[in-house]
């Protein structure tokens, strides 16, 4: 009997996946963001042996019946940080059979298991790779200040710009405004309260689904609109790098999947004459499944 680890680790979230080989037993926990970037390394490493020792500790196991450890984590960008990663992992005593890659990755291996294609995720930041026989080809994904177009942060912050604006006096209302939360009894107040609340990466992209809700008013609209274009971009990149005539796209994150904005890429990509190549798959499963298929993988070339 034996085990595969699957760690998704988002920039919201991490996901955890423990799966028996013999039985195909799958058993998930949730558990706090694993992005080092924004909480810094050593939370990470907290949050991350924590719940590790959790769902081991929930099948009576050690780490020595775990044949693959699978690791897909947002901040894993450059050398750099899959080292710091390595060395992290290594000092809680994960020093074997590990995989370490970023979280995009684990989305795409949960829809294709061993074949190439390509990803765009669209969560709280935004990512794109092609895979493409032994070449990985990324798009993207530089962080929030620099990058991330079209991500959920992306999206907060141009309704949160605009809302802001609105408070001051200096933009139009749009409809969309009348329902945002009520947090202070006048518009100073407001935009106090306002700028109070949305003070981290993850607070503001947790406004990408208001927006998403108000798809209908104008701004909202408007806002959609450019986040599509701004990941179409990331798209057509991923299409050149790939040889195939066809190829399976994923989508995945909560920005991407949503019915929305899943629609409005479908469009831009038959828009684009890119139809006929691409298929388009939202990743309704969870990603961190990919990481298992990824484990297998490695067990069945191993043999």
């Amino acid at each position: 009997m034996g085990y595969i680890l699957s760690v998704d680790g988002g920039g919201s979230k991490t996901s955890y996946c423990l799966y028996e080989i013999e039985s195909s037993h799958k058993e998930y926990i949730k558990g706090e963001s694993t992005n080092y970037k924004n909480i810094g390394i050593e939370t990470v490493k907290k949050n991350l042996e924590e719940n590790i020792n959790k769902i081991m500790e929930s099948r009576n196991i050690t780490f020595q019946d775990i044949k693959y450890f699978v690791f897909g984590l947002s901040s894993c960008d450059t050398a750099e940080d899959y080292k710091l990663f390595k060395e992290l992992l290594n000092s809680i005593g994960i020093k074997e059979n590990l995989v370490i890659m970023n979280d995009a990755e684990l989305a795409f291996r949960a829809i294709c298991p061993f074949e190439d294609g390509g990803v765009i995720v669209s969560g709280t930041g935004s990512i794109g790779f092609a895979f493409d026989k032994d070449k990985v080809i990324r798009v993207g994904g530089w962080g929030k200040d620099l990058s991330d177009l079209g991500s959920g942060y992306w999206i907060g912050r141009k309704f949160l710009e605009k809302y802001i604006l609105y408070l001051e006096d200096m933009e139009d209302k749009d409809d969309s405004f009348d329902r945002m939360e009520i947090l202070g009894n006048d518009r100073k107040k407001q935009l106090e309260k306002i700028v109070e609340k949305y003070d981290t990466a993850e607070k503001i992209a947790s406004v990408a689904r208001f927006v998403i809700e108000e798809k209908d008013t104008s701004l909202c609209s408007k806002i959609l609109d450019k986040a599509v274009e701004k990941l179409m971009m990331m798209i057509k990149e991923i299409s050149k790098s790939i040889e195939k005539d066809s190829y399976i796209l994923v989508l995945s994150g909560g920005v991407a999947i949503s019915d929305a904005v899943t629609d409005k890429i479908q469009k831009k990509i038959v828009e684009n004459a890119l139809g006929n190549r691409i298929k388009l798959i939202p990743n309704r499963y969870e990603p961190v499944d990919g990481g298992i298929n990824i484990g297998l993988n490695y067990l069945q070339k191993n043999k």
